[in-house]
């Protein structure tokens, strides 16, 4: 059994909205229920219907759940998106995962795609020769009939594949507004001793008007990473105040719905959200349409008549 690649990433960036450019980079955080652990396969022998596949965190202090964990084929193109694998899907421990086979695995070109879903309990640590044990079990065996040797992928472990951070204290008031307005940011960064400023990321279409004001930064960057989404760089912590456009709608039409995320950030060893060592955020800012209606007589014939348009701010 061999594992070609592998890499730890928050839920949202890895399963649910893999497309997001800022999302996709950001490592999950220690204590919080958001890591998913993506990792591509193939057998040497083929599994059997009820064969069972166990996978268990040997070295790292890893905690699964069922939230997202799955197993399916990629296709021929190496690809997400070739059906999933028939099987039961069982926690038999914190740190351990066992999927009961109801059909079989090919052994040779099929490739294989696990999620695992769970919770960094702690730092990770270097990984050596021991790390993740990925075994196919038989019925009747004692020994299992394939494994991975608990061996690191080719290629390595390096952080812009495996890495946790930790978490700053954000907050943002709960506004609920309209689009295309321009309204004042509010919200609170708490204090630290490890750091005395972040970069804010604003969801992708709201502008931060440049310069920072009330509150201040040293810039706004209006391509933060490339993602297309303003940042305001080095944000003082405290009480923070910013002039913002808000965009016609969150999603922009083409973008999914749920980016609606202001993240702040202390930017990886790359400059970059790749291996970012602390990290959240906050969506409390949302926008609606305002309601109204319009009143008028619809008598027919009528000329002149008075047309009552009403707005309900708030």
């Amino acid at each position: 059994l061999r594992v070609h690649f592998i890499r730890l990433r928050t839920a949202t960036g890895g399963v649910l909205d893999p497309t997001d450019p800022l999302w996709s980079d950001l490592p999950p955080r220690v204590g919080i229920p958001e890591a998913v652990v993506l990792a591509r396969f193939d057998m040497t022998i083929p599994g059997r219907a009820d064969d069972w596949l166990v996978v268990r965190a040997e070295t790292e202090p890893f905690a699964f759940d069922m939230s997202l964990t799955s197993l399916e084929r990629l296709k021929e193109d190496g690809t997400i998106g070739g059906g999933k694998v028939d099987a039961g899907i069982e926690l038999v421990a914190d740190n351990e995962v066992r999927f009961t086979l109801k059909e079989s695995l090919q052994a040779g070109v099929q490739q294989y795609y696990l999620v695992l879903s769970g919770t960094a309990t702690g730092a990770l640590k270097s990984p050596g020769t021991a790390f993740f044990n990925v075994s196919m079990c038989r019925p009747g065996r004692q020994f299992p009939v394939s494994t991975n040797d608990i061996v690191v992928p080719t290629g390595g472990l390096g952080p812009e594949r495996w890495y946790v951070g930790g978490s700053i204290a954000f907050e943002i008031a709960d506004i609920r507004t309209a689009p295309l307005t321009q309204i004042q940011l509010v919200g609170r960064l708490g204090a630290s001793v490890d750091y005395n400023a972040v970069n804010l990321i604003a969801p992708y279409g709201t502008e931060i008007l440049a310069p920072c004001y009330p509150s201040t930064c040293e810039r706004v960057d209006p391509d933060i990473f490339g993602t297309g989404q303003n940042g305001a760089l080095d944000l003082e912590l405290g009480d923070i105040r910013l002039l913002i456009n808000l965009p016609v709608w969150w999603q922009q039409g083409a973008f999914p719905e749920g980016r609606n995320r202001w993240v702040v950030m202390l930017r990886g060893p790359n400059s970059s959200a790749i291996a970012a060592p602390r990290w959240s955020y906050s969506d409390r800012l949302s926008l609606r349409l305002m309601p109204a209606s319009v009143a008028y007589p619809a008598v027919s014939g009528q000329r002149d008549v008075v047309i009552t348009v009403s707005f309900q701010i708030g």
